[in-house]
């Protein structure tokens, strides 16, 4: 431990004592308290410096508080992909769903999977003769799909960027996976669709019944995360849908357990 003297003027001294009653504290302890906000302001503008450097040099990257939502559901759905992998290549319960719209489309159809996770529907696609595209913004899922799903394609690309490198599909499917979209998000993504569907063709949306945002935390390997999803009832999609070019058909079939959970799905047909 150092011991230091200080030699303070009059009005230096007037100062300390101030300082003292202000803040009620001992001499001693409020010279430590300074230097030691010296010290950290020292500190600081090192950090603040090299940030500077940095972003001169074009090495910074910012995010929006919508861009730090988005990669918290990506992280999520990375770290349970093998979770979910097990839980539904297991389940049947969306087969009858999944028939019943193949149904809808021609003799061994093309179909685009958006939101595909880890292929688990397109191994049900392929299976009943549909050539099959997967597309999902989740490294992890995709990689697990391309081990499990040998009949299909699939690539990591997210919902934004979708375009025309596939060619056209007879339907698409997005089954719980535009609940992730906000409303305002909503019309790129139905219109980038508009342009790789086929006119008459089909799309089968499953989602979340409602108005309004629900936020979901959940803590996967002792990170916490948190994800937004956006809740649609039939009169918010149909609108949505209508100005993107597509009708509604009907009701697709779902599963009684699913229902009372609050998820729902509906068809769209592509005007002709």
């Amino acid at each position: 431990m150092a011991i230091v003297s200080l030699r303070l003027n009059k009005n230096e001294e007037k100062i300390l004592k101030f300082l003292t009653d202000y803040f009620e504290e001992d001499k001693s302890t409020l010279i430590k308290e300074i230097v030691k906000e010296k010290y950290e302001d020292i500190i600081d503008r090192k950090y603040i410096a090299a940030f500077e450097a940095r972003e001169d040099k074009g090495d910074v990257q910012f995010f929006t508080a919508k861009e730090i939502k988005k990669n918290a559901t990506k992280q999520f759905y990375d770290l349970t992909a093998e979770e979910t992998a097990e839980k539904w290549y297991n389940n049947p319960v969306l087969m009858p769903t999944i028939q019943e719209f193949v149904s809808l489309l021609n003799e061994n159809p093309r179909v685009l999977d958006l939101g595909c996770g880890t292929g688990h529907d397109c191994m049900r696609l392929s299976s009943l003769g549909a050539e099959v595209v997967g597309i999902d913004f989740s490294a992890e899922c995709i990689k697990i799909a391309r081990e499990r799903c040998k009949a299909a394609h699939f690539e990591v690309i997210d919902f934004f960027e979708l375009d025309d490198r596939f060619g056209l599909f007879d339907g698409v499917i997005a089954y719980a996976s535009l609940i992730h979209v906000a409303p305002s998000g909503l019309p790129t993504i139905l219109g980038k669709v508009a342009n790789i569907i086929r006119d008459g063709g089909f799309f089968e949306v499953i989602m979340k019944n409602g108005t309004g945002i629900k936020e979901i935390t959940s803590t996967v390997k002792g990170i916490e995360l948190t994800r937004t999803a956006y809740l649609y009832n039939r009169s918010n999609l149909v609108s949505h849908f209508s100005s993107s070019g597509f009708l509604f058909f009907r009701k697709g079939y779902l599963d009684k357990s699913l229902v009372e959970k609050d998820w729902r799905c509906y068809i769209f047909r592509k005007r002709k």
